[in-house]
């Protein structure tokens, strides 16, 4: 069979083995390794995440009920977090959620920007869709660059060793934690139907939020490549040497250092997207975004399946060949699709995943 063949060929460290070479054999046994493959993710490339702060409150900035011709209610807040040592960080949150819908699902959108609308998120059109949409700037929670220990990376960090500090990677993802927590205490919204979503750096951010807070229902990965949804084994375009001499900022100083230099390091990406089963994994690929190497993230959404058949999960049902631009296979409880042209999250990938979600929210 083609993608087993092609899977064999990598030859993946295995997901399914315990540390002591035990291996998994029931849905039990998965729990516990589950827990080993959060520890081995954490510690050895994203840094290990603190839990939630002491105190957590919500400051309403402003409002406004005719949003989109009155379609949905935007506010903007401050999600303000004080630390056990009344330290204080806040950043600012925008969401709007369609009216006179009494059961809503949403998306948190991780975004480059705080504009509303962006290039990245059209608004209108997925108000007409019936979701509510929470979105931060990933630039408010700390900077995007190597020099900065600013922002929340300060206060995640402050009491840790430099060879113990997180990633910016893992403070996004803390982040978009915390508007989860806020989420909690909106009536209106359908909590079983909460989706994480980023594009790019921000698309793996979304991966690791999900993985590590099961509160989210639906992972949204797009374009997310190396450190994302891309397998490094095989991987074709940016490699873990790369990715760590541009952006060392984004993982733990380990990783920067030592293991994304060992060929033989004792995970891939599928550890990372095993994690979020049996909850639904949705992955966009570019066709012409050959630095995130489309096979590679369709290779690993393909391998998860593993860790879905414990579940009693079908995860990505798949015909036995490379995909083509164009192609969209969401008739499991996961969801990939390889778009034409280059990296961008587009109306077009928004759509699929959107089909996707409504087939669970109308349920």
């Amino acid at each position: 069979m083609f993608i087993q063949e092609k899977l064999r060929e990598l030859d993946l460290p295995d997901v399914l083995k315990f540390k002591n070479g035990a291996q998994v054999k029931t849905l039990e046994d998965w729990e516990k390794r589950r827990d080993e493959v959060k520890q081995i993710i954490q510690e050895n490339m994203y840094g290990v995440l603190p839990p939630r702060p002491l105190h957590l409150r919500a400051e309403e900035i402003n409002s406004d009920a005719g949003f989109c011709a009155g379609k949905a209610t935007l506010k903007n807040v401050s999600l303000i977090s004080t630390f056990n040592d009344d330290d204080i960080f806040s950043f600012p949150v925008t969401y709007f959620i369609p009216v006179n819908r009494k059961s809503v699902p949403a998306i948190l959108l991780i975004n480059f920007r705080s504009d509303v609308p962006d290039k990245y998120l059209p608004a209108e059109e997925l108000i007409d869709r019936g979701y509510a949409i929470f979105t931060f700037n990933y630039a408010n929670v700390t900077s995007d660059t190597p020099d900065s220990p600013d922002g929340i990376y300060r206060n995640l960090n402050k009491h840790r060793e430099k060879s113990k500090c997180i990633g910016k990677i893992a403070c996004w993802a803390w982040a978009a934690m915390r508007v989860m927590d806020m989420i909690q205490s909106i009536g209106c919204i359908d909590k079983r139907n909460i989706a994480v979503a980023g594009h790019s750096r921000l698309g793996k951010t979304a991966l690791l939020t999900a993985a590590l807070d099961d509160r989210f229902a639906y992972a949204i990965s797009n374009d997310s490549g190396c450190c994302g949804a891309s397998l490094e084994r095989g991987k074709g375009g940016e490699r873990h040497s790369m990715i760590t001499a541009t952006f060392p900022h984004w993982f733990t100083p380990k990783f920067v250092t030592d293991i994304s230099k060992n060929a033989e390091i004792e995970f891939d990406q599928h550890f990372l997207l095993s994690l979020i089963a049996p909850r639904h994994l949705l992955v966009g690929s570019a066709a012409e975004d050959s630095w995130a190497d489309p096979m590679s993230e369709y290779l690993c959404t393909c391998k998860v399946n593993e860790v879905y058949a414990l579940y009693g999960k079908k995860g990505l049902e798949h015909p036995d060949r490379a995909p083509v631009p164009g192609d969209s296979f969401d008739d499991g409880d996961n969801h990939y699709h390889l778009r034409a042209w280059k990296h961008y999250l587009s109306r077009e990938d928004w759509n699929r995943y959107l089909d996707f979600m409504d087939k669970y929210v109308n349920r």
